[in-house]
């Protein structure tokens, strides 16, 4: 197990890394893990994906900030959520979105009129689990990994 100490303004964020199947980092070249974080730059939050030591390989912003990374189960991609992670606000609500892991093509695969938040991937990385809010009504979410096939659990 590798642990990461990732310092972002005043706080210490301690990342452990564990296997592939087990936690947020991958294994690249030289075996050390490479991690998505938000974190907050310039007033809005993003994603950025960071090596152990906080070289910084990638990073992902969107309008109204991006958050909540989750990584592929093959670490090819990461599902995150785009806009306000502290809660409905004016303007667009949080949407699910997929990028690949160096940062590039990020795809919305959500866009409801709803707060979607956490995203996870399933093991065999087919499909994701997300929240979905709107007003007080709450509810879980899965859909294919492209954003097709929505269905409430």
């Amino acid at each position: 197990m590798k642990v990461a100490l990732i310092l972002l303004g005043a706080v210490v964020l301690a990342v452990v890394a564990a296997d592939l199947g087990a936690g947020g980092s991958v294994p690249r070249g030289d075996d050390l893990p490479v991690l998505a974080i938000a974190a907050i730059r310039d007033g809005v939050s993003q994603i950025l994906v960071v090596d152990a030591r906080g070289k910084l390989i990638a990073e992902q912003t969107q309008p109204g900030g991006a958050h909540s990374p989750s990584w592929s189960p093959d670490g090819e991609r990461i599902a995150f959520c785009s806009g306000d992670n502290y809660g409905p606000a004016a303007g667009d609500p949080p949407q699910i979105l997929v990028m690949n892991a160096d940062g590039t093509n990020a795809v919305k695969l959500t866009d409801e009129d709803r707060f979607e938040y956490c995203p996870c991937w399933s093991p065999d990385g087919k499909k994701i689990a997300f929240g979905s809010q709107r007003m007080l009504q709450r509810q879980i979410v899965v859909m294919d990994a492209d954003g097709l096939n929505r269905t409430n659990l």
